[in-house]
């Protein structure tokens, strides 16, 4: 019993003495996907908090952000939207934070694309896998940064001009890679890669329809055209199921090639999935 007794003394004096935990005095910059909490951080670098809304693995175009997910955006002051019809949603939930909070909507003024075969009706919101669409709207995602951070504009001007010229060298890299591919199809258990095949001559092709399997009249169609572009590989990502595409692979013969377009290593992604795609 003594012996409990001091124990107890003991933690509570433990308990006294420790130190409040201190939030971090760097703004919150909320990006809705990970590619664009990377490009956050290669311009503010530790100048604030990068962190992303819709959780790795996360389809984001189902994606329902949790009380906790909502309690943060509400605390950041900045927040880089992808253009999902989820975030307008979230929209009411911030009028009171509308002083506070800005949006960057990185969409905005870009030549946008119709996006073909997904659940997603409008226009098409993987604008990310562009390097080209990337260098439009960055500047503008420093210039929100300069606003939250004037201090720092100076270093996030430098950031900016490095990275568009890395971005530029991904682009003609890309390029190479795929020379001589000009009209080749790429097939997608999602088509998420329309600015990509944009940008390099390519046509996609997609198992998903309006967000679901193909009925059998579309299979049929894809099939015909799987033979006619003599496409040995289909791109699956783990947003998306699988399944589908695996019996797809097993009755052609495909290669069944993981990518996740929503990885933070943007850089180095981009140009594994270019390299993947120029060995078909």
């Amino acid at each position: 019993m003594k012996l409990f007794k001091i124990l107890l003394f003991t933690l509570v004096i433990a308990a006294g003495c420790s130190k409040p935990s201190i939030p971090s005095s760097k703004p919150l910059v909320l990006s809705t996907l990970a590619p664009y909490s990377y490009f956050v951080k290669r311009l503010a670098e530790d100048g604030v908090r990068a962190e992303t809304l819709v959780p790795a693995g996360a389809n984001a175009h189902l994606f329902e952000p949790t009380p906790k997910e909502i309690s943060r955006l509400q605390e950041a002051r900045l927040w880089i939207r992808m253009g999902d019809p989820f975030e307008t949603k979230l929209l009411p939930s911030l009028e009171e934070k509308r002083g506070r909070l800005e949006i960057v909507k990185t969409w905005k003024g870009l030549p946008l694309i119709r996006e073909e075969g997904s659940s997603c009706s409008g226009w098409d919101r993987h604008l990310w896998l562009s390097p080209k669409m990337v260098r439009e709207f960055l500047p503008g995602l420093a210039a929100a940064l300069i606003r939250l951070c004037p201090e720092r504009e100076g270093e996030i001007k430098e950031r900016l001009k490095r990275f568009l010229d890395e971005l530029q060298e991904l682009d003609m890299r890309i390029a190479s890679l795929l020379k001589g591919k000009a009209g080749a199809a790429l097939l997608a258990s999602h088509p998420s890669f329309g600015y990509f095949c944009r940008d390099y001559g390519l046509t996609q092709l997609s198992l998903e329809f309006e967000g679901k399997e193909p009925l059998p009249k579309q299979l049929g169609e894809l099939f015909a055209k799987i033979k006619e572009k003599k496409i040995k590989k289909i791109f699956t990502q783990p947003q998306f199921p699988t399944r589908g595409a695996e019996r797809l692979a097993g009755e052609l013969s495909l290669t069944l090639c993981p990518v996740d377009p929503y990885a933070y290593d943007y850089l180095g992604n981009l140009e594994a999935f270019a390299t993947a795609l120029a060995s078909e």
